[in-house]
């Protein structure tokens, strides 16, 4: 019998009865522990503000465009996010917050610009060297920290060369990229859906080009660049001073990249005190069958 130590102990009625009731609440227990941690792992809840692991951070709030937009690359995929704002105590009350969020790779948000004389690269390769796998320019070769970063940024292992020894030593060595990097100067995105070029200029800009000669380019939706998702931020009783909004991640989670950038007119950056996001899956049969399919893949791919 389950958890039954007293096979060859002898007890009296008495012990005997507290002896089941305490099996019992130990059976309980487990399973209901059991329970929490299966559900855990189906649908996990991701927490993110501005402290922390510098990868996994809310991107400090920014003034652009009129606009104040902050941002956040989480590890794991969600559709749904819960937002916390806490503001400065005489932020006006009555006032009307609605916060805006649209879903690609940060770079593919960059402004347009028809004055860079910038060109695609001759050299945009992915190698690799010992332990460390790098991204190149022109004229710079950026680390990736993870192979998880690499993924994330749209890159293919499958386009990965292996460098000989001198070989992109003359190469500046950029800065590492983690998860919470936005892509380095030249890199070339592909709209599927419109079919255009676009390259990232030095001046952190968009630029249209021709059909480049590369393998290393990054596939995305020119819709996500215009198609987001609006929240109205609502008072919470407690804590103070903190406004709250849930997104449903429908309308953009389909979109290629893992930034989720927030943009709103009626806040100033200096009047937030605080960001916290809480990305998570709500519960269902469709997103239960989704999630056991990418934890039988992920166990595929470590074997």
């Amino acid at each position: 019998m389950f958890l039954d130590f007293s096979k060859n102990i002898s007890l009296s009625k008495k012990q005997t009865k507290l002896y089941i009731i305490i099996r019992i609440i130990v059976l309980i227990s487990f399973i209901i522990i059991s329970i929490f941690f299966s559900l855990e792992l189906l649908f996990p809840t991701s927490h993110f503000n501005l402290t922390g692991d510098f990868r996994y951070r809310v991107e400090k709030p920014y003034k652009k465009n009129n606009e104040t937009t902050f941002s956040i690359v989480p590890p794991r995929e969600a559709n749904a996010v819960k937002l916390n704002i806490k503001l400065n105590k005489n932020f006006p009350k009555s006032q009307n917050l609605k916060i805006d969020l649209y879903k690609s790779y940060g770079a593919f948000l960059y402004d347009f610009t028809l004055s860079s004389q910038e060109s695609p690269p001759s050299k945009n390769i992915l190698f690799s060297k010992g332990d460390s796998v790098f991204i190149t320019n022109d004229t710079e070769k950026f680390p990736f920290d993870s192979s998880e970063t690499l993924l994330l940024s749209g890159y293919n292992f499958n386009n990965l060369v292996k460098a000989k020894n001198t070989e992109y030593s003359s190469f500046k060595k950029g800065n590492l990229l983690s998860m919470s990097s936005y892509h380095i100067p030249q890199t070339v995105f592909h709209s599927l859906d419109t079919d255009k070029y676009f390259l990232v200029t030095k001046d952190k800009k968009l630029k249209k080009i021709k059909k480049p000669n590369s393998k290393n380019i990054i596939d995305v939706i020119e819709k996500s660049r215009t198609t987001h998702i609006t929240c109205s931020l609502n008072k919470k009783i407690l804590p103070l001073d903190t406004y709250t909004c849930t997104f449903n991640l429908k309308d953009i989670s389909d979109f290629p990249g893992k930034r989720f950038m927030f943009k709103t007119n009626a806040l100033e950056p200096d009047e937030i005190k605080a960001i916290e996001t809480v990305f998570y899956t709500k519960k269902s049969k469709q997103s239960f069958k989704k999630r056991l399919s990418q934890l039988k893949n992920l166990l595929n791919n470590r074997s």
